[in-house]
This record gives C-alpha cells, structure tokens and sequence, in this order.
C-alpha cells in the first residue's frame, strides 16, 4: 500500500466498528477481573477454606483450558458478534445468579464453582471470535495499532479490576458480582450495534465445508473432530506461523516461571505484602506504557526485527533481576520487563492475523491460547521445582540462560527475521 492510501485511511480512533468492538471487549475484561478476584475473596470472607480457594482457581483456569480448542471452532462455524453476545448473556445470567444468591444470603460453593467454571469457560469462547472479527474491522495497514491498543486495553482492566474489586468487595461483598453483572450485560449491548463487512466467496472457502447432518451423529462427530485438528494442521503446516508458535510457547514458559521466582524470593526475605503489589503493579504499567508504545514501534520497525532484537535485549533485566532487592528496585526492573513484551507480542499476532484466512483465524487463535496456557501452567511447575533443587544455580539466571536459547533460535530462524506483518 503507497503512503497516498495510507493517509486516505480513516483513524482508528473514528473507526466506528473497531471502537464498538474495543468498549464491549473493555467492559468484558474488567468484569472477568473484578469477578476473578472476587471469587476467592468470597471464600475467604465465607468459609476461608484453603481446599475451596484451590478448587475454584482450579475450575476456573480448567474451564478456560477446555473451552478454548472447540471454542476457536464455534468462532468459525458461527455468526461471531451473535457467538460474542451470547458468550455476555450467559456470563450475565451466571454472575447475575450468584450476586443474587448473596443478596439473599443463600450463597453455597457448590454454587460458587459452577459460575466460576462457567465465567471461565466462556470468556474463552468469547476471546478467539473477537480475534477473528478484528481483521475484517481495521485495514491490514491498521492491525499493528489495533491489536497494540487491544494489549493496552488489557493491561487497563488489568490495572484497575483487582484495585476496584477489592474496594467494592470492602463495602459489600455482592458488589463485585453486581458490577461485574452490570458491565456484561452493557458488553452484550454495545456488540448489538456491532457491523461485521462480508468477506469474499474465495476467502470464505473452507478445507472441510460440508453441511453437518445432525442425523448421522457419526458423521457429524468426525467433522467436528476435523474441525477441531484444522488449526493445528494449518500452525503445523505453515512454517512461519508454527515458528511463531514456538516463540510464544517459550518466552511465555519463562515469563510465568520468572514471576513465580520473584514471588517466592519475595517472601523468602520477608517483603510486605503492600511491596509485593507494588511490584506486580510496575509490572503491570510497564505493560501498559509498552503497549502504547508498541503502536509506534510497529508501525516504524519491520515485524521480525521487533521479535530478534526484543529476544535479545529482554535478557539484560531479566538478569539483571538475580542481583536486585525484592521491592522497588526489582519493581521497576520488573517493569521494564513488562515494558518490552507489547512490541514483540503484537508483532507476531499481526503476522498470525493477517497470514491466517479468514475461515481459520478462530482456531489459530483458540490453538495460541492453548498454547499459552500449558506454557503458563508448566512455566511455574517449573519455577517450584528450580526453587526447591537446592543446586545452588539462581532460578532467575537459569531463566536467563533460557531467554538466550530463545533469543539463538530467533536469530538464527530465516521464518522469524523475515517476518513482515504490514
């Protein structure tokens, strides 16, 4: 595209669509926040039970797991901004149920776990539909930015749910479950006046496009299994997009062992807890600056270079992190840390998004959220196990080391110093 065409192109920011999109994902966001802290405070202000504190985190993160491969498969099979309103609607009814339940002083956990499972679950559903309609919202030029914005947005939610949760939740304990409620149904409203363009007949071709029969279930048991291969065939068969894959696999392996490292350092040399938040929340703005600066390094820096020279300058903090104090010091490594990841990130999504068709791009994107959950569930199974060795090697430098692993197969990756994503 010429720079004349470039400049033609309506801002993102009056993108109608896009920002309909950006509000009704922005509400969803905030209220998985606020209800992902509120679950366990519930059961601590209820029963303090360490068994149903694990219990619920688990069924949630399992849920979320579950969800996600057959969740990129109904983002491409069905109407997608029909899939994303029923996903808040659900939601709605779920946490509606469950702040009703406390109102009435009627809350059991058995209660509790269903909601959990099932906010877990169809956030899920909800995240590879939103993936897939983004491309056919913002011009290619555009994604880059769209995508950094989309990262900011989450570090807002980010920064701001557990923060709000825990002052609503001090004032009543339905609170947070009433709000929560409230931005689901606001979520499912906006995306009523969501507008999604056709795509051509050629770009709407599937590999497996036959009607299902719901009276052979044989049959329509085997195409869903089809179905459900499809994205792992497609990252699997395209080499730059199996590469990226890897990438992200890896570094968010070290990324989440690395946050269970300084935790745990944290309170080896007895770091209150108001310092350990405060370092998680400069990590958390870190994010935030990094993403808004993202849409400017994209937009100047060609995608592969991003990744390779991201790859190489990240293990400088990371080191540097061994040596440091818990507290503000390592906060603000902390933060530069966070601060790095964005520009990578949306690099390679961008090139997944705009090299993936269109019929495909709901299961790529359910397949890199499975691929980002088991490295971030083994990252720190990981991270316990280098901690409790008693070797005698820093977990932190051996994570290091890790980063210039990833770092070596970056740089020496033809697919991942060529990648080009706008």
């Amino acid at each position: 595209m010429t720079e004349a065409t470039r400049k033609d192109l309506v801002p993102l920011g009056r993108n109608g669509q896009y920002n309909i999109l950006w509000s009704a994902r922005f509400a969803s966001e905030l209220g998985s926040e606020l209800a992902f802290l509120g679950f366990p405070l519930l059961v601590i202000a209820t029963s303090g039970s360490a068994w149903e504190l694990g219990v619920v985190t688990a069924v949630f993160s399992a849920a979320q797991m579950i969800a996600m491969l057959p969740a990129g498969i109904l983002a491409d099979r069905w109407n997608r901004a029909r899939l994303m309103i029923t996903c808040e609607i659900m939601r709605f009814v779920a946490i509606g149920s469950l702040a009703v339940a406390i109102a009435l002083d009627s809350y059991e956990f058995w209660h509790l776990a269903v909601v959990a499972a099932l906010e877990g679950g169809l956030a899920a559903v909800f995240a590879p539909a939103e993936d897939a309609v983004l491309p056919r919202l913002v011009p290619t030029p555009q994604l880059g930015a769209a995508i950094a914005r989309n990262t900011s947005r989450t570090y807002i939610a980010t920064l701001l749910g557990p923060a709000l949760g825990g002052i609503l939740f001090a004032v009543d304990r339905v609170l947070p479950f009433t709000v929560d409620a409230v931005l689901l149904i606001a979520s499912a409203f906006v995306l009523l006046f969501l507008r999604v363009p056709a795509v051509s007949v050629e770009s709407t071709a599937e590999l497996n496009d036959e009607e299902l029969d719901a009276s052979d279930p044989v049959g329509r048991g085997r195409q869903l299994f089809d179905d459900l291969l499809g994205g792992w065939r497609w990252v699997v068969g395209h080499r730059p997009i199996r590469t990226t894959m890897i990438w992200i696999f890896a570094t968010q392996f070290v990324f989440s062992a690395l946050l269970i490292v300084v935790l745990v350092r944290a309170g080896e040399e007895n770091t209150t807890p108001g310092e350990i938040g405060l370092m998680m929340t400069c990590y958390g703005v870190g994010g935030l600056l990094g993403s808004l600066a993202a849409e400017a390094i994209h937009a100047r820096i060609r995608a592969g270079t991003t990744v390779v020279w991201f790859s190489w300058i990240i293990i400088v903090p990371v080191a540097v992190m061994s040596v440091m104090p818990p507290g503000i010091p390592l906060g603000l490594t902390l933060g530069l840390v966070g601060f790095c990841v964005p520009a990578a990130f949306t690099s390679i999504v961008t090139y997944q998004l705009t090299n993936t068709p269109d019929h495909l791009r709901g299961r790529l994107s359910s397949v890199s959220g499975a691929i980002v959950g088991l490295a971030g569930t083994l990252g720190p199974l990981t991270a316990g196990a280098l901690v409790a060795s008693g070797t005698g090697v820093d977990p932190i430098l051996a994570l290091s080391g890790a980063l210039v692993v990833v770092a070596v197969f970056a740089t020496s990756n033809r697919s991942m110093r060529n990648l080009v994503s706008h």
